[in-house]
């Protein structure tokens, strides 16, 4: 048996948001919309860096690529309080730059930048690279596929990001086979073709055919 006494929780007393001063109101507001952690709540220190992550993401999705928030707080035991800040250090604002594409052989590059949702001149966005990158993985086309900042060419305080994109091709062609038993159709199975990149353009061809009742009567 374990008998546990919780007692009366520090409290989150004052919450201050710091560093975002310079952004226009409505991306300011937004940036603080709904954080994870209150003022009033019990302090909690995983929250309080969710709710600074959660600041820096959206950040990052409004054209800001360098954003970045620290946390500090200091904890009075006795008054059962605490005090938290939050100091944001947004960066500089930008837009998609040059991109290079890496590791495309039979596949055209440009196909590879028409699926990428971040093109250059738009807004710097963390989500459009995930966009970007799920777009290639749907695609089929490829077995690896990453969006991310070029590190090797970006300087920080720029007003353009450059990326880069590198993917690893999957097979080119794929044979796939299958057999079973079932009660209503006793012995069946399905063959199945397909070529990726078919005739180029990022086509997909697929063929399959199955045969059941084998065996029936």
């Amino acid at each position: 048996t374990i008998n546990i006494t919780e007692g009366a929780p520090i409290r989150v007393t004052s919450l201050t948001i710091m560093g975002l001063d310079s952004l226009r109101t409505r991306w300011r507001q937004a940036a603080m919309q709904d954080l994870p952690l209150h003022q009033g709540d019990p302090f909690n220190r995983y929250v309080m860096q969710a709710s600074a992550d959660t600041i820096t993401r959206r950040l990052r999705d409004n054209g800001y690529p360098t954003a970045t928030v620290f946390t500090a707080f200091e904890v009075d035991k006795d008054a059962r309080s605490a005090s938290v800040t939050l100091d944001a250090a947004p960066g500089n604002r930008a837009v998609i730059g040059a991109i290079r594409v890496v590791g495309a052989r039979r596949i055209d590059t440009s196909l590879v930048r028409r699926l990428l949702v971040a093109r250059p001149g738009r807004r710097f966005s963390q989500d459009e690279l995930f966009q970007s990158q799920r777009n290639l993985y749907e695609s089929d086309l490829f077995r690896f596929a990453s969006v991310n900042i070029d590190s090797a060419a970006f300087q920080p305080g720029v007003d353009s990001v450059p990326l880069l994109v590198q993917v690893n091709e999957g097979k080119r062609r794929r044979i796939r086979g299958v057999l079973g038993f079932a009660t209503n159709d006793c012995f069946r199975g399905s063959l199945g073709w397909t070529s990726r990149d078919f005739l180029g353009g990022g086509r997909i061809l697929d063929l399959t055919g199955r045969t059941s009742k084998v065996g029936v009567g």
